[in-house]
């Protein structure tokens, strides 16, 4: 077998699968079920809150990602024993979603009625130690006889013991007199659903019978049923181009079931609802949980694949979800979000590839001595040129130096600072009390001569703007605070830095609207803003002024790229990039203190690992925004898409 490229769905698969244990309640107890399928610890659904969850999966799933094809697979416990089961379908029904049901077939024909139609699939477990074979033939028959309704697949479990087998044999020959019939032989597990594996058959012909009745059926009045649009089947396509479909098995048994770095839409084209109201993005112990249906408004579906990071996928139903090696292309039929979806241009400074944010303090140096600290992050930097196929002029690192940074040697620190390859930017918040340290940190680089061609300076001592009287720094932000607030100083600064930066951002968030300073920037701000666009360069005014990052007011990124789209589209809400796609960890990542690498700057940051252990990290393509504001400066300028208008 060639290596295998890439796993997608057959034409008329559901575009999703939602396998469900709705409870753990059964009216059966058989001696090869485990017990936690059939104890009944667990309370009764609250319907309302499923009919949110519900209405939850429409919203994304049909309204964001524009699937058509969703399907509801409900096992037990025994469904049919929660008496909302039945208004529960029907409401899953109403939004055009199909239902598949594993039943013991013990509840009355009542059931059906008006029900079974919306079941894409019905499949009726026979498990001779408790069943009666009357009652389930009575709903085998009516189901057969219901017009435009699926024929049901009957399971039929074969207990080793004479009296048991002989029940199964007895429902199988009462099944074939009938016109229509499906039913499938199981082997009896042993420890299901934890190491499980077939039991053993005294009688060697016992397991030949089940070979060879794995699936028997006979259909001879086809227009009777109704035949589902779609089907689960996967095909799978190698390294030559072949396509056949895929046996999942035959993958596990193969050693081919390994996916490391491939993108994999887990989460997208299955999820997993246990009865303990937990919602997962497989069904392995690897799986990430999204949420539970106990607070359906919380959960958090995913809107893009992922890179696998498991070193072999064990589970059929996990291998069964469209997933492509690197090199490899999402398929458009899944509407891969990063295929899909138009640019915006988003970045505020020049274009760089890579960018990254180096936090430096005093407990920066425990586990390696500064020298061999620096020198790790440059050995980064080559794997990141390495990983990203891009030189290391292309990347940007902003050093992030915190107002509580205590360092034993100061001059040693900012001469191994100087040794960083892709320091380009300085990102300091010194207090007034530090200005000794600050101002040691601004003689010890020769910025005129460097690479470092932008500052970030958050302080409240406007007073150090007198570092900034270098013509080589094209980029400044600064923080203001009604202690230093008057018309005459905001002017000083506004005209200091339209002589000195073609780019320069203020921070309103501490001054109160009773103050001067706010009354007069809130009369006056068309006259500021059009100062600051006279001389045509880069500008940004950030008024914030109720210090919740609830921005009020902006002029953002650059005039040629982005303040068009704002004005038409965003109006006061520029920052808010929820639901778009953004590279986080693919273009910038934040490395803390410690050392530990993050995606992001943003509380939706994902751990990648070390920087004295990177080796092993795996760069992520991005993933869609979850937060309502961007709040970080450095986060804002991770390059990010919004979704094409069909897709919305």
């Amino acid at each position: 077998m060639n290596k295998i490229k890439r796993i997608t769905k057959a034409s008329d698969c559901y575009d999703l699968h939602i396998m469900w244990s709705i409870h753990n309640k059964c009216n059966y107890h058989c001696s090869y079920c485990p017990e936690d399928l059939n104890s009944g610890d667990w309370q009764w659904l609250n319907l309302a809150k499923l009919k949110t969850f519900i209405d939850r999966i429409e919203e994304h799933y049909v309204q964001k990602l524009g699937f058509k094809n969703i399907i509801f697979s409900f096992t037990g416990g025994e469904p049919t024993l929660w008496r909302d089961f039945k208004p529960f379908i029907k409401y899953i029904e109403q939004k055009n979603f199909r239902c598949g049901l594993t039943t013991n077939g013990s509840v009355s024909t009542h059931f059906w009625k008006n029900t079974a139609e919306a079941f894409d699939y019905i499949c009726l477990s026979f498990h001779p130690e408790s069943a009666d074979i009357d009652r389930f033939l009575a709903t085998y028959k009516f189901l057969h006889d219901t017009p435009n309704i699926i024929l049901p697949t009957v399971r039929v479990m074969m207990h080793p013991k004479k009296e048991l087998w002989d029940k199964s044999l007895k429902l199988i020959n009462q099944l074939k007199k009938f016109e229509n019939w499906s039913y499938e032989c199981v082997h009896i597990l042993d420890d299901y659903g934890n190491n499980s594996h077939k039991i053993k058959y005294a009688d060697p012909e016992q397991d030949t019978f089940i070979n060879n009745n794995s699936l028997v059926k006979q259909t001879l009045n086809e227009q009777l049923f109704k035949i589902p649009k779609n089907d689960f089947y996967y095909n799978v396509q190698d390294s030559q181009g072949e396509k056949y479909p895929l046996n999942a098995n035959q993958l596990i048994n193969t050693e081919q079931a390994k996916f490391k770095g491939w993108k994999c839409a887990i989460g997208l084209e299955q999820l997993f609802v246990h009865y303990t109201g937990v919602v997962r993005n497989s069904g392995c112990d690897s799986s990430k949980k999204l949420g539970s249906i106990l607070y359906p408004e919380q959960i958090r579906f995913p809107s893009s694949a992922v890179t696998c990071q498991a070193k072999s996928c064990l589970c059929p139903t996990d291998i069964r979800i469209t997933k492509v090696a690197p090199e490899q292309k999402m398929p458009y039929s899944l509407k891969d979000p990063e295929e899909n979806i138009t640019a915006i241009g988003s970045s505020t400074y020049s274009p760089f590839s890579f960018r990254c944010l180096l936090t430096i303090s005093g407990k920066t140096f425990k586990e390696l001595p500064i020298q061999d600290y620096i020198s790790k992050f440059n050995q980064y930097i080559q794997f990141i040129c390495q990983q990203k196929n891009i030189s290391a002029e292309s990347i940007c690192t902003y050093i992030y130096i915190p107002d509580d940074a205590n360092f034993d040697d100061q001059e040693k620190l900012f001469s191994q600072l100087r040794k960083i390859q892709t320091f380009k930017c300085l990102n300091t918040h010194f207090s007034n009390i530090n200005e000794t340290l600050h101002k040691l940190l601004f003689e010890s680089f020769d910025f005129i001569n460097s690479d470092i061609k932008s500052v970030y300076e958050l302080t409240s001592a406007a007073k150090l703007l007198s570092h900034y009287s270098n013509p080589t720094f094209n980029r400044l932000r600064l923080n203001l605070f009604h202690s230093e607030g008057s018309e005459a100083r905001f002017y000083q600064i506004l005209t200091f830095l339209l002589k000195t930066s073609s780019y320069f951002e203020f921070d309103f968030s501490n001054i109160p609207q009773e103050s001067l300073l706010y009354k007069f920037i809130d009369k006056n701000e068309s006259a500021l803003l059009n100062s600051f666009g006279a001389n045509n360069s880069e500008y940004y005014l950030r008024v914030n002024r109720k210090n919740d990052f609830a921005f009020n007011e902006m002029i953002c990124y650059d005039s040629h790229q982005f303040s068009s789209f704002k004005a038409e589209n965003y109006k006061h809400e520029v920052f808010n990039f929820k639901d778009w796609y953004c590279e986080l960890g693919n273009s910038f990542q934040f490395i803390d203190f410690d050392g530990q690498i993050f995606t992001s700057f943003c509380g939706q940051k994902k751990a990648l690992g070390s920087l004295i252990n990177f080796e092993d990290i795996i760069f992520p393509s991005g993933d869609f925004c979850h937060q309502n504001t961007c709040i970080n400066p450095l986060d804002q300028m991770i390059p990010k898409k919004r979704r094409s208008e069909d897709l919305l």
